[in-house]
C-alpha cells in the first residue's frame, strides 16, 4: 500500500471493555411438584461473557488500520462500538467524525434491483436527492457489476453483494471507514479497486480499519495492524510484523501444536516473536528476482509472457538432508526461444519456508525417462536458496524449447541443515545420501516420482497470437493419478496436441473456494497474466459428504466473480464421480450437474460460453469413472485425461475463436 503521511488523531479508544449477559438453559428439575416451583421462582442464570477487555489505542489520520484474529477474538464488536452501535461496558471512545461501518451482513433488500439498493443505500447514509444522483456514477463504476445492477439483490453471488456495498459506503467518503470481512469475496479486479479506494480515503486525512480472517490481506492493504485474542489486544505494530506473527501462530493451531501456540502467543504479547518469525515464517512479497527486475524490461511488440507450472502444491512433510537430481519432463507444442526458470523453497499450503538449499545446476536438454540422449546444455551454475522462501529467477535463457520435443530440465538439490519443502510433479528423481555437491553424479538410477523438492516453474515469452488455455480446479486438472502429473494433466495433454500453452491453476486437495483466495501466493502470480480462455472445474474436495446442494450452489457462485475478472470466455465441466463418497454424495453431485447445465450465465457478461458434459467418462449410470480411465475411483489416469482433453476439444477452440475475434476487435 502506497505510504502516506500519518496525521493528527481521529480515534482514540481508551480502556474499552465489553461484556455480555447470555442466559443459560437451567437444568429440568426432577422431583416434587415444590422443587418446581420454587426453581421457577429463581433469577434466571446468566453467563458473562467478555468480548472486549481494557482495550486501548490512539488512530491516526492516513492510517489503514487491519484488525485479525479468530472467531470470538472481538474483531466485530470492537467495529460495532467505534462505529457508535453498541455501547462499551466500560471505558470510552472518542472520534473526530461519525465513523461509517461497513460489514458482509449490510442491509440489502433482495427484492430490490442493485441500483434500487444504491439509492436507498446513498440516502440512508444522509445524503440529498441531489448528490445521490451525482455520486451514482461513481457507485455504479465501484461496484463493477454490468447490467447485473439492474437485476434484484437475491439473484446476486455473494462477491457481487459484497462489491455493492462496498461501492455504497465508499462513495460517501468518511473520514472514518470501518470494514468488516468486507474484502473476503470478491474477484481480483474488485479487490483491487477497493484498495485504490482506500488509498485515496486515507490520502484525504481518512482513516481505514479493516477487519478480516485473511493476514495476507491485512498485509498487503494496511500499514497498521492489531492481534485480538479472546477480547484482549495482544500485539500493536506494523501490518507487515503483526500478520506474519498470527500467520504463523494460526498455522501451529491448526496443526496441533498446542504447546508452540501457547508460546507464539506469550512472545506476541512481550514484543519477542519477531526472532522467532525470521527464522520460520517466510515473507509474503511481491517477485523478487536474483536477476534483472522483470518490471524493469521491455518486452518485444508481438510477443507476451505467461507461466508454466513444473510442480504444483503439495501437503508432503519437509525433505532433510537432501542430495537429489530432479529431472522434469518438458515437451511442449509452441516452440519457446527465451524462458527462464523460478524456484522456491516455500511450501503455500502450509505457509511455511524451509531453510538454506543449494542448486548446484540448471541443465536442459533432449532426453526422456531421466536420461539425456545428448550431453545438455548449462543454463545456470550454483543458485543460494533463502531460509525466507524468497523465491530465486534464474537469467533468460535462449535455448529453444517446445515445439513437440522431449525434453527434461535437470537440476540438482542439496541442503545442509534439511527442511526443503516439497510439491507435486511427475519429473524423475534421485536421491542420494550425501550433500556433497561433487558426489551429485554417482545417485542411484533416476525412477518416476509424483514429489519433488522446491517448487518450480517457468517464466516464457512467445508470439502474442500463441493461445494460452487455463485449468482451474484440484488434483484432477493437476494431473494426480498420471503417470507424470502435471505433465500428463488434461488440459497439458490437450496442448501439446492443438500448438497451445496450458497454465494449470490447480491446487490438489484443496477447495476451491478455500483456494480461489485473490491474495494467495499463486493468485498474485496469475494476476500478472491474461490466459485466452478459462476452464471451470469445480473439484471432488469442494463436494464433502456433508455438504448440500445448496452450498454447492453457493461454492460456485463464490468463485466464478474470480475467474470472470479476467474478462475471458469461461467453460464450464460438470463434476466427476468419486466411488468411495457414497450415494448420497452421488446423489448432490447429479444434481449440481444438472443445475450447472441449466444455467445461464451468472456473470451477466456473456462470458461463460460452454458446458462439458463429462459422462462419458463414467459407467453404471454415471455413478463410477469408467475402470480403464481410474485407478482409485476418484482420480483420472493418463489415459482418463487424455479423454477428458478430447472432450474439451470442441468447446476450446470455439472458445478460443472468440477470444481471437474480441482481442482484433479491441486493437482496431
Amino acid at each position: 500500500m502506497a505510504s502516506t503521511e500519518i496525521g493528527h488523531p481521529t480515534v482514540v479508544v481508551d480502556r474499552v471493555s465489553r461484556k455480555f449477559d447470555v442466559p443459560v438453559k437451567r437444568p429440568s428439575p426432577s422431583g416434587r411438584f415444590g422443587a418446581h416451583l420454587v426453581d421457577s421462582l429463581r433469577p434466571e442464570p446468566k453467563l458473562t461473557v467478555h468480548a472486549l477487555r481494557s482495550v486501548s489505542f490512539v488512530a491516526h489520520a492516513g492510517e489503514a488500520i487491519g484488525i485479525v484474529g479468530t472467531n470470538g477474538s472481538g474483531k466485530s464488536t470492537l467495529l460495532r462500538i467505534i462505529a457508535g452501535l453498541d455501547l462499551p461496558s466500560r471505558g470510552q471512545v472518542t472520534a473526530t467524525s461519525q465513523p461509517v461501518l461497513l460489514g458482509v451482513g449490510a442491509a440489502l433488500i433482495p427484492d430490490l434491483s442493485g441500483i434500487d439498493n444504491a439509492r436507498l443505500g446513498l440516502l440512508a447514509q444522509g445524503l440529498a436527492p441531489a448528490e445521490v444522483k451525482d455520486v451514482m456514477p461513481q457507485v455504479l463504476d465501484m461496484a463493477g457489476l454490468g447490467d447485473a445492477i439492474r437485476r434484484p439483490i437475491k439473484t446476486y453471488s455473494s462477491g457481487m453483494s459484497s462489491r455493492l456495498r462496498f461501492a455504497i459506503a465508499a462513495a460517501f467518503e468518511p473520514e472514518i471507514l470501518l470494514l468488516d470481512e468486507v474484502l473476503a469475496t470478491g474477484d481480483a479486479a474488485s479487490v483491487q479497486r477497493a484498495e485504490a479506494r482506500m488509498d485515496e480515503i486515507r490520502k484525504r486525512a481518512g482513516t481505514v480499519f479493516l477487519v478480516s480472517h485473511a493476514a495476507q490481506t491485512i498485509e498487503e492493504t494496511c500499514t497498521r495492524a492489531l492481534w485480538m485474542n479472546q477480547g484482549e489486544l495482544i500485539a500493536d505494530g506494523p501490518a507487515v510484523e503483526i500478520a506474519r506473527a498470527y500467520r504463523w501462530w494460526a498455522w501451529n493451531v491448526a496443526q496441533g501444536k498446542t504447546e508452540l501456540a501457547s508460546e507464539l502467543l506469550r512472545q506476541a504479547v512481550d514484543g519477542s516473536l519477531q526472532a522467532e518469525l525470521d527464522e520460520r515464517t517466510p515473507i509474503q512479497e511481491e517477485l523478487t528476482t536474483a536477476g534483472p527486475s522483470a518490471e524493469d524490461e521491455v518486452i518485444e511488440a508481438g510477443t507476451r509472457r505467461t507461466m508454466i507450472r513444473l510442480s504444483c502444491s503439495a501437503l508432503g512433510r519437509p525433505l532433510t538432508s537432501v542430495a537429489a537430481v530432479v529431472r522434469f519432463p518438458l515437451q511442449l507444442g509452441p516452440e519457446v526461444k527465451r524462458w527462464r526458470l523460478h524456484v522456491r523453497n516455500y511450501n503455500d499450503r502450509a505457509e511455511a519456508s524451509g531453510r538454506e538449499a543449494q542448486l548446484t545446476g540448471v541443465w536442459v536438454g533432449r532426453g526422456w525417462g531421466g536420461t539425456f540422449s545428448a550431453p545438455p546444455t548449462s543454463v545456470s551454475g550454483p543458485i543460494q536458496l533463502s531460509a525466507s522462501g524468497r523465491e530465486h529467477v534464474t537469467e533468460w535463457s535462449q535455448v529453444p524449447i517446445g515445439g513437440g520435443r522431449q525434453m527434461m530440465l535437470s537440476a540438482g538439490v542439496v541442503s545442509h541443515s534439511g527442511s526443503v519443502q516439497v510439491s507435486t510433479a511427475g519429473a524423475w528423481v534421485a536421491y542420494g545420501n550425501s550433500v556433497d555437491a561433487e558426489q551429485m553424479e554417482a545417485l542411484p538410477k533416476m525412477r518416476s516420482n509424483v514429489q519433488v523438492p522446491l517448487v518450480w516453474w517457468l517464466e516464457i515469452e512467445l508470439a502474442r497470437e500463441t493461445p494460452v488455455v487455463a485449468m482451474w480446479g484440484d488434483s484432477i486438472t493437476t494431473g494426480v493419478g498420471n503417470d507424470l502429473p502435471v505433465h500428463d494433466a488434461p488440459l497439458a495433454q490437450w496442448a501439446r496436441a492443438n500448438n497451445a500453452i496450458p497454465v494449470l491453476m490447480s491446487a490438489p486437495g484443496t477447495g476451491m473456494v478455500e483456494w480461489a483466495n485473490p491474495r494467495d501466493w499463486w493468485w498474485s502470480l496469475y494476476r500478472r497474466q491474461r490466459p485466452d480462455v478459462i476452464v471451470h472445474f469445480m473439484g471432488q474436495n469442494d463436494l464433502t459428504r456433508n455438504r448440500t446442494l445448496d452450498e454447492m450452489k453457493e461454492r460456485y457462485l463464490g468463485t466464478i466473480d474470480k475467474i470472470a475478472a479476467y474478462g475471458v470466455p469461461i467453460i464450464l465441466v460438470s463434476l466427476t464421480p468419486a466411488e468411495k463418497k457414497g450415494e448420497a454424495v452421488a446423489g448432490v453431485r447429479r444434481d449440481y450437474n444438472e443445475w450447472l447445465r441449466s444455467l445461464p450465465d451468472p456473470t451477466n457478461s456473456g462470458l461463460v460460453t460452454h458446458f462439458v458434459d463429462l459422462s462419458d467418462l463414467t459407467s453404471q449410470g454415471g455413478v463410477a469413472l469408467r475402470p480403464e480411465f481410474t485407478r482409485d475411483g476418484t482420480h483420472l489416469t493418463t489415459k482418463g485425461s487424455g479423454q477428458l482433453g478430447v472432450l474439451l476439444e470442441g468447446p476450446l477452440t470455439q472458445a478460443l475463436g472468440m477470444s481471437e475475434a474480441e482481442t482484433s476487435r479491441q486493437l482496431q
